[in-house]
């Protein structure tokens, strides 16, 4: 499909498509995502582009938590959901356009990372200026190191896997 042919009930069928063979999961972005996926193909925006757009919502979302007023912590987190709607979006351009590459995959492994950090220094930070209590650092720190130790555990886990099937020639049922 040629962007410029690609039309905006095209899209909507096509996510229908990947949510009934379980290519994609079915979650609250998958709703929203369909009309911004259709504006980013128009406005001619890579798959990579996308993801790399989001790893600057993850850093800019750190720095709102970090400054430690509600006001504030509330911008950074609106800025992880807009992280975590551009996450949908890259995938879906990469679906529809056909351009799913291992580029694309090492982008969005590490946008996961980027995101997992910046949102728990953020957060500590940002909870340590507010309440004034060092703990929150302690325990920012802590589950930051929980979120990309699961991350990592998980993608690893996965890869090796896929490997194996490959390997093996195992077939997926």
């Amino acid at each position: 499909m040629a962007n410029k042919n690609i039309a905006f009930r095209d899209i909507v069928e096509r996510q229908k498509e990947d949510l009934k063979a379980k290519r994609i999961g079915n979650s609250v972005f998958r709703r929203i995502s369909v009309y911004f996926t259709y504006i980013f193909i128009k406005l001619g925006f890579s798959p990579n582009a996308i993801t790399i757009s989001g790893y600057f919502l993850s850093i800019l979302g750190c720095i709102f938590l970090s400054l430690g007023t509600y006001i504030y912590l509330a911008i950074g987190l609106a800025l992880f959901f807009l992280f975590n709607l551009f996450d949908a979006f890259d995938g879906d351009v990469a679906r529809i356009l056909n351009k799913k590459s291992i580029e694309g995959l090492f982008f969005d492994e590490i946008g996961h990372i980027i995101s997992d950090v910046s949102f728990g220094i953020g957060l500590a930070i940002g909870l340590s200026k507010l309440y004034g209590s060092d703990a929150y650092l302690i325990l920012g720190s802590i589950v930051t190191l929980a979120f990309v130790l699961e991350h990592s555990a998980a993608f690893a886990l996965c890869s090796s896997l896929r490997k194996e099937v490959i390997d093996n020639g195992i077939k997926a049922s």
